[in-house]
C-alpha cells in the first residue's frame, strides 16, 4: 500500500526502510500522486497570485509575492528533520502538525477574502 509510512509506529524495531518495499508499480503511482498534487497547488498559487497584481507593475509584484509566498517553505524546510527527530521518527504526528500549522493561513484568507478584488 502506498501509505504504510503512516502505520509504522517509532517503537518497533523494525527499520522504517524495511517497511516501506513498495513495488515497482506503487512506486510510480506514489510519485504521479505526488507529482499531480504539487502540480495543483502551484496553479493554485499561480492562479491568487496573478489575481493580486497590477497590470502595470506585474513582473515586479509577482516575483515579490512568490518570494514571499515561499519564503516560510524554503527557510522551514530545513529544520522538518529535527522534528522528526525531536518526534522519535513519528512521521504520522509530523504530518499532523505540519497540517494543522496551515490552518492560521486558511483563517487569515477567510478573514480577507472580502477585501480582494476578484472581478477588474
Amino acid at each position: 500500500m502506498v501509505l504504510d509510512f503512516l502505520l509504522v509506529s517509532p517503537d518497533q524495531d523494525h527499520n522504517l526502510i524495511q517497511k516501506l518495499k513498495y513495488t515497482h508499480h506503487e512506486r510510480h503511482l506514489h510519485q504521479l500522486m505526488l507529482s499531480h498534487l504539487h502540480a495543483f497547488a502551484t496553479v493554485a498559487f499561480v492562479a491568487f497570485i496573478s489575481m493580486l497584481v497590477d497590470r502595470t507593475y506585474t513582473a515586479t509584484q509577482y516575483a515579490l509575492l512568490a518570494s514571499i509566498g515561499t519564503a516560510g517553505r524554503t527557510s522551514l524546510a530545513a529544520s522538518s528533520g529535527a522534528l522528526v527527530d525531536w518526534l522519535n521518527g513519528d512521521w504520522g504526528i509530523f504530518f499532523i502538525l505540519t497540517a494543522i500549522m496551515v490552518i492560521p493561513s486558511l483563517i487569515f484568507l477567510y478573514m480577507i477574502r472580502h477585501k480582494l478584488k476578484l472581478n477588474d
